[in-house]
């Protein structure tokens, strides 16, 4: 590193003495030190006004100083070393104050080896600022971020800068080089080199440099502050609420074929990291995901796990939070979530748009367990270029119980490993939070699970028939519909749509019985899987159809119609023509041909159809 000793850097002195007389600055105001009253207050003098004060010796500034000294993270530390050792030399003569004699001179110079200029250079300097750092020296050449370019041209580069950041468009630097261009060319400026342009990007829009790479909206997040923390006293205190995909390809659990990405809601408390319940399921977040993810979160999960198989692990973490808080989706401000949550004394709160630092600890939970299901088979990855040449679906095993059973064993596990910002295991946290000098104080029980369930399931009205209700292509029946067949008013029902095996009917006094399906041997499927099946059996009809073969049944169908048309077209025209015939004959011809023809012995009171008819007048004869 070449350096200059003959050219020192100004600085603000670091450390000054305030005796009477001195100049100082107090209240963004020039005075004189008049007097030093005690340790801690100074008389000073109006400098224009001739007004005097006392004013407290911390408040006071010595004559051009600076509130901010130069940063001292570039100096060479070999550089550092020396100055401290030249400082120390000259120290005792500098506090002296008296001009150093020719054999002190002599002395200084041959331990230091500097020239007597050099010498009373540095002194001067440790004179108006008495420690090293003052006499380090410093690289040749221009400061680091110096900006060199004219005032105008600055201007129309910053200006230009500044509107792409604005945009919301990808503006890569061949634009904007161009842009920048075509503005110096139109003020008469001459345009300043692409890497000069490339620098100031890199200082005056950051955002720029990554939008190509991740889009406007995070590309703005990567380079905003987000100063503040959150801070929360106990467990329970406000949760985070979120969704996300599974990036994980589903089958169905009937024909084990692929039925797409799952979704994920999670809820997470704050204070200890640990994760109160999850909502998995195959339909886009919604009201009732949002209310379904609250409610398992809310109740003791020992129920819970049995159900799917998993008596063997812990999960631990319930209760009724205080407040919860999601972003500004639709489905956080439905009236399933909405109206659940005042039910039950839970405080909905929503992040302020846009600011997606405010949901930082479940967004940093959803981004863990995505890296953890990369290695799933039928794995999706975080992007198509990730999967590029990959086919998940291929891979795809896994059923929505499956990925949900997989979903909680890793959530355990997450509970028992170090958490890195709380410097301990979620589990432990937990169990702290709950800990009190009496011992453990467990969270609030709900005594009726059913009613909390219900209250946050949604509500449907069907007519009760001889053969039951009639919903989502499903029967359901139970005898306790019996009362209700038959009824106009149509009565209404709660379902579940993670198990779609029973609803739960309204009867005439009001309580609410659950009613499975009319045909027991039928698989419990939860509704997304259902409509998943549903979908699939369509698209399969769709693909078997032939339409040469139904243009063949159709053509061959019209072709019979046709000829059954001719063959009665014909025959009725025969008919036709015969019976015109015979009315061309003239009627005795007629009544004697068919004398001639008629037999010559008739039976007894036989008629004899061939004679006129004989008219006998009503009311008698005359």
């Amino acid at each position: 590193m070449t350096m200059n000793e003959q050219e020192a850097p100004e600085r603000a002195p670091a450390l000054w003495q305030l005796v009477p007389g001195a100049s100082v600055v107090w209240n963004t105001a020039l005075y004189d030190v008049v007097s030093i009253d005690d340790l801690q207050r100074v008389q000073l003098r109006h400098l224009i006004t001739g007004e005097r004060v006392v004013a407290p010796v911390g408040e006071l500034l010595p004559m051009g100083a600076s509130l901010e000294s130069p940063p001292v993270g570039d100096v060479d530390p070999a550089e550092l070393a020396r100055a401290c050792t030249r400082e120390k030399a000259l120290r005792p003569f500098v506090l002296c104050g008296e001009r150093l004699s020719a054999a002190q001179m002599s002395m200084i110079k041959e331990e230091l080896g500097l020239k007597e200029s050099q010498i009373r250079k540095l002194m001067r300097q440790l004179a108006r600022d008495p420690v090293p750092l003052s006499i380090v020296r410093r690289a040749r050449g221009r400061r680091r971020n110096c900006r060199m370019l004219p005032k105008p041209v600055e201007s129309i580069v910053r200006t230009a800068i500044i509107g792409a950041v604005r945009g919301k468009k990808t503006v890569s630097l061949s634009a904007l080089n161009d842009e920048v261009t075509r503005l110096c060319g139109n003020a008469g400026q001459k345009a300043p080199h692409r890497q000069t342009l490339a620098r100031r990007v890199s200082v005056d829009g950051p955002e720029l440099r990554f939008r190509r790479r991740l889009g406007p909206q995070r590309a703005r997040e990567r380079v905003r502050a987000k100063p503040g923390v959150m801070k929360t006293s106990h467990a329970l205190a406000q949760v985070q609420i979120d969704h996300s995909p599974l990036d994980l390809i589903l089958v169905d659990s009937i024909e084990r074929l692929p039925i797409g990405r799952g979704y994920v809601t999670w809820v997470m408390d704050i204070h200890t990291r640990a994760v109160l319940g999850i909502c998995v399921s195959l339909e886009p977040p919604s009201s009732l995901t949002a209310a379904l993810a609250l409610v398992h979160a809310i109740l003791p999960k020992d129920s819970w796990l049995a159900e799917r198989g998993l008596s063997d692990i812990e999960w631990p973490m319930y209760g009724k939070p205080t407040a919860s808080k999601a972003d500004n989706a639709a489905e956080f401000k439905g009236n399933a979530y909405i109206t659940g949550c005042h039910e039950w004394g839970i405080t909905p709160e929503w992040r302020n748009p846009g600011a997606k630092e405010q949901g930082a600890f479940v967004e940093r939970l959803i981004g863990t367990f995505q890296r953890k299901a990369e290695v799933l088979p039928g794995a999706t990855g975080a992007s198509a270029k990730q999967r590029r040449g990959y086919d998940p679906a291929e891979t795809a095993c896994m059923t929505l119980q499956e990925s949900e059973i997989w979903l909680v064993r890793e959530i355990v596990a997450y509970h028992r490993d170090t958490h890195r910002t709380l410097q301990m295991a979620p589990g432990l946290a937990w169990r702290q939070a709950h800990e009190t000098p009496m011992g453990l104080q467990l969270p609030g029980i709900v005594t009726d699970r059913r009613r909390l369930l219900l209250d946050f399931l949604p509500l449907e009205k069907r007519r009760v028939t001889a053969v039951g209700i009639s919903f989502k292509n499903n029967r359901y029946w139970a005898p306790a519909l019996r009362p209700m067949v038959g009824l106009e008013k149509r009565r209404p029902f709660r379902y579940d749509p993670r198990d779609m095996s029973k609803i739960y009917v309204q009867t005439l006094d009001g309580h609410y019985v659950d009613v499975p399906l009319a045909d027991p041997t039928q698989p419990a499927q939860s509704l997304w899987e259902m409509k998943a099946v549903r979908s699939h059996r369509a698209r399969l009809a769709r693909e078997a159809k032939d339409p040469a073969a139904r243009e063949q049944h159709l053509n061959t169908q019209h072709a019979l119609i046709s000829s059954a048309r001719r063959a009665t077209r014909q025959r009725r025209q025969e008919e036709r023509k015969r019976l015109g015939q015979r009315d061309a004959v003239p009627p005795e011809s007629t009544h004697a041909v068919l004398k001639q023809t008629a037999p010559s012995a008739q039976p007894p009171g036989a008629v004899d159809y061939s004679e006129p008819p004989e008219v006998t007048p009503l009311g008698g004869s005359s």
